[in-house]
């Protein structure tokens, strides 16, 4: 499963807020076994944010892999598309 959310969206999504939410239903989406890419494209929040709201509410997810964004992209440092592949297990 793919999970891209809008970062903002006014009146509607606020991903800060939101993305936990989204976090504690995942099971109710994904089969056991399965693979989920999650991804996040706010700068001000970093893959440690992401890490550590899987840790917390979404344990059973292992990491795989962190898919590093093109060269061609040149962001500051953690502030750029953020993209994890994570096993449900």
């Amino acid at each position: 499963m793919i999970c891209a959310p809008p970062t903002l969206q006014k009146g509607s999504v606020d991903i800060a807020k939101d993305y936990p939410k989204i976090l504690r239903r995942l099971d109710q989406f994904m089969a056991p076994g399965a693979t989920l890419l999650l991804c996040l494209n706010a700068p001000e929040l970093n893959r440690d944010y992401l890490l550590e709201h899987m840790a917390e509410l979404a344990p059973r997810y292992t990491l795989i892999e962190e898919i590093q964004s093109p060269e061609v992209y040149l962001e500051a440092e953690g502030k750029g598309l953020k993209t994890l592949c994570l096993k449900n297990n």
